[in-house]
């Protein structure tokens, strides 16, 4: 795709955009009307391989804008609406989720410049790509709060200095027990053969190539499943009763 080439060919051309970028603060087919386009906005974290709180602090601006606009969507009342006169009045509803591909920002994250991103979309877009994609589809209010959710955490990011540290760890604190209560909920919901096989010490490595930024783990799913097999293959062996001599 261009956007894929182009961000590839600039920073291969100008690396030390990448070496001077704290984050990248990135924006695709955002603020259309979701009553129009059925579209969801999407808040995106950066490759588990590379950890930052630069995802945090897009997670606490974006969580912000869902409180106040849920606020006056239910009340009609809220300190800090994020509202365009021409605009509609409905709350935001962002989701949080991990990372994606797809858009400009997944070659900042990558292995070979690991710049962290926070990727701003909407998805699925009914009219992506299409003739129909056109500023009649745009909500002027769902605009307003993704340039400002965009413009806040970048604004924040630029000054960050240690007086801001105290603030900073707790909003990285909340996000991580937010994480790991995802993945132990996560956890209870897989099979038991599941869980056992991605942590039993009897499982040989899927393989032996080192994670990506863009990867999904060593082995992937198909790792997992064999890795499964293997599993139950040897435990099968082991519950067979040894043959006695005669």
């Amino acid at each position: 795709p261009p956007e894929i080439e182009g961000t590839t060919s600039l920073l291969n051309a100008c690396p030390d955009l990448a070496a001077r970028a704290l984050a990248v603060i990135h924006m695709d087919m955002v603020g259309g009307d979701a009553e129009i386009t059925k579209a969801v906005f999407h808040v995106t974290r950066s490759p588990k391989s590379l950890p930052t709180f630069v995802d945090d602090v897009g997670s606490a601006f974006g969580r912000f804008v869902n409180e106040q606009s849920y606020s006056l969507a239910a009340t009609g009342e809220a300190p800090y609406p994020l509202v365009d006169p021409e605009g509609s009045k409905r709350a935001l509803q962002a989701e949080f989720v991990d990372f994606t591909e797809g858009s400009d920002h997944e070659v900042w994250s990558e292995g070979s410049w690991r710049v962290p991103a926070i990727y701003l979309n909407d998805w699925p877009d009914r009219y992506i790509h299409t003739h129909a994609d056109g500023v009649a589809n745009i909500d002027p209010t769902k605009l307003m709060r993704a340039a400002f959710l965009g413009a806040a955490s970048a604004w924040y990011l630029a000054g960050l200095d240690a007086a801001q540290v105290p603030a900073l760890w707790e909003v990285i604190r909340r996000g991580s027990l937010r994480r790991t209560t995802s993945c132990v909920s996560t956890s209870l919901r897989k099979p038991r053969w599941w869980n056992r096989s991605t942590v039993s010490p009897r499982c040989p490595p899927a393989c032996g190539r080192a994670r990506t930024s863009t990867s999904r783990g060593c082995g992937g799913w198909w790792g997992f499943q064999k890795r499964s097999r293997w599993e139950r293959r040897t435990s099968s062996i082991a519950a067979r009763p040894i043959p006695r001599g005669r």
